[in-house]
């Protein structure tokens, strides 16, 4: 391949299910965020979220931050990221990105600092 494709995907991870659910919580505000720009509407259709696009935009308007991230349901998070304990991701991520990527980025987003060596090892597991 003369391009190199890489992947920056939304990854909700943590040590137990309290800390996957509150990162959760922060993944779904970014996707929000992200969705409320007319930029990301192409991104919304092929998934069939075209919609949702519209009501975040109109919601950033009036500055409704907070009741944007009430939009986005666990279907539409599914959609954009991969979600798992730290063992769990590396399959995951490689069950629904093998052959189609490169290159992926280890983006872990939430409250708190994910834990460097769980980390490691998931990186190390999508090595193999």
């Amino acid at each position: 391949r003369s391009v190199n494709l890489s992947n920056s995907s939304f990854i909700v991870t943590g040590p137990n299910q309290k800390a996957i659910d509150a990162n959760k919580e922060a993944v779904k505000k970014q996707i929000a965020f992200y969705c409320s720009t007319r930029s990301y509407s192409k991104v919304l259709e092929v998934q069939g979220f075209e919609d949702l696009g519209v009501w975040l935009h109109e919601m950033s308007l009036k500055q409704q931050w907070d009741q944007m991230t009430g939009l986005i349901t666990d279907e539409i998070l599914d959609a954009f990221a991969v979600i798992g304990g730290y063992s769990e991701i590396p399959a995951l991520m490689k069950e629904r990105f093998d052959g189609q990527l490169d290159e992926i980025v280890f983006n872990a987003i939430g409250p708190g600092s994910p834990d460097e060596a769980e980390v490691r090892k998931a990186i190390a597991g999508l090595q193999e």
